[in-house]
């Protein structure tokens, strides 16, 4: 794995969260009071809370939205963009959500950032410039070896890369999974 693309995904992750933290500390006072209102609601029990396996298929949804591209990314070289910005918006949610849990909740709010959404959110950040740097370096690997020997057979081995997405894909679930439990019993009545 390439470590300099590694932490080039991870800064533009990082950027991300910077910018939804700045974007929410430069909302409107209507705007924050509208937010505060419903995240209160959410967060105290009040609102209409999903069932846990209705959060776990909508966050799994939300992870394969990244995955897929990814995945083919070495065989669709140009699809490079898409798996970029979602990481970029992933981390800008991340960013806004800590930062509006804790505005609208205080102190509070740090017990609900550190329980439920930091800890899971900051691993699939991971896990996600982990596998679209191996797609990458899959990619640069294809690139290569199609400007060498002729000679040589132009297959598309998968075996390794597959599993390094199985693998990734049953992480990604178990976080989710656990998310979605500490959620539960944080918000739950």
């Amino acid at each position: 794995m390439n470590k300099k693309v590694f932490f080039l995904l991870l800064f533009l992750a990082a950027t991300g969260m910077t910018t939804g933290c700045f974007f929410e500390l430069l909302l409107s006072a209507s705007e924050k009071e509208e937010l505060m209102t419903l995240l209160a609601g959410f967060l105290g029990g009040k609102g209409s809370a999903s069932s846990l396996p209705e959060h776990i298929l909508s966050k799994a949804a939300a992870g394969t939205v990244l995955l897929v591209p990814a995945f083919f990314l070495p065989l669709i070289p140009w699809i490079i963009p898409f798996p970029l910005i979602y990481l970029f918006f992933r981390g800008f949610v991340l960013g806004f959500s800590a930062s509006m849990v804790m505005e609208t909740l205080g102190f509070k709010g740090l017990f609900y950032i550190t329980v439920t959404l930091i800890p899971a959110e900051l691993l699939q950040l991971l896990l996600f410039a982990l596998l679209l740097c191996c797609s990458l370096q899959e990619l640069h690997h294809l690139r290569h070896r199609k400007k060498g020997s002729r000679k040589a057979p132009q297959f598309f081995t998968a075996g390794p890369y597959l599993y390094t997405y199985a693998a990734g894909f049953a992480m990604m679930l178990l976080v989710i999974f656990f998310q979605s439990v500490l959620l539960q019993a944080v918000t739950g009545p």
